[in-house]
């Protein structure tokens, strides 16, 4: 068949069509993973923000909050059919270390009515980070919520260069659910919203525990 023929152009058109579809689903791709990640990366330089320029009454919010946040955490693990005041007691006394003893004792919190118990805790963890701040203040005068600011904005900083490498294979991984009958784009969003919670919270956590158990070395 001639090169010229009509029926070998019409196949190399259609070749050429394919090929550029292709390629452009592909650069679609990429653009809709890269919109996902620079959401994230908003979001998580929007909550450094906060830390690093709240007044010292914005950040005793910020870390009173981590604190009710954190408590929300741990309760409903200690209710329901398995109540289990004593475990309570022990995990908040581990947690939060400088919570006065009469708040948090098994007895006490068996007596609180259940819808009652999630805000007696709060209210003993916010009690338990003033005592702990107090104590560092008296070291140095502002040391408390400085300490709270650094170990906010470095356990951010530290679990989003992770997150980051948790993104990247998760990219990777979710390509195999076409073969399922999943759409990549949407397992990548919704696996990767999953992620980002996990970072944020793990963040709260460990700068909350740190700053608890944080003790200046003596000059």
């Amino acid at each position: 068949i001639p090169i010229e023929s009509k029926a070998v152009t019409d196949a190399l058109s259609k070749v050429q069509q394919a090929a550029e579809a292709y390629f452009a689903s592909i650069r679609r791709s990429v653009s809709e993973y890269d919109q996902v990640l620079n959401a994230q990366r908003m979001a998580l330089y929007a909550a450094r923000q906060k830390f690093l320029f709240a007044s010292r009454d914005g950040l005793e919010g910020l870390i009173e909050g981590y604190c009710r946040d954190t408590v929300g955490d741990i309760v409903p693990n200690y209710l329901g059919d398995k109540s289990d005041t004593e475990g309570l007691s022990n995990k908040l006394k581990q947690f939060f270390p400088t919570v006065p003893g009469d708040l948090v004792q098994a007895e006490k919190l068996k007596s609180c009515p259940e819808k009652e118990l999630l805000k007696h805790c709060e209210m003993a963890a916010v009690e338990a980070w003033k005592i702990k701040c107090n104590s560092l203040d008296e070291i140095r005068t502002g040391l408390g919520m400085e300490t709270a600011r650094y170990l906010s904005l470095t356990q951010l900083d530290d679990l989003w260069c992770e997150h980051l490498d948790r993104m990247d294979l998760l990219k990777e991984s979710v390509g195999m659910e076409v073969f399922r009958g999943n759409d990549p784009i949407t397992e990548y969003k919704d696996r990767g919203r999953e992620l980002f919670k996990d970072l944020l919270g793990n963040a709260r956590r460990n700068a909350l525990y740190s700053a608890f158990v944080y003790e200046p070395r003596a000059k």
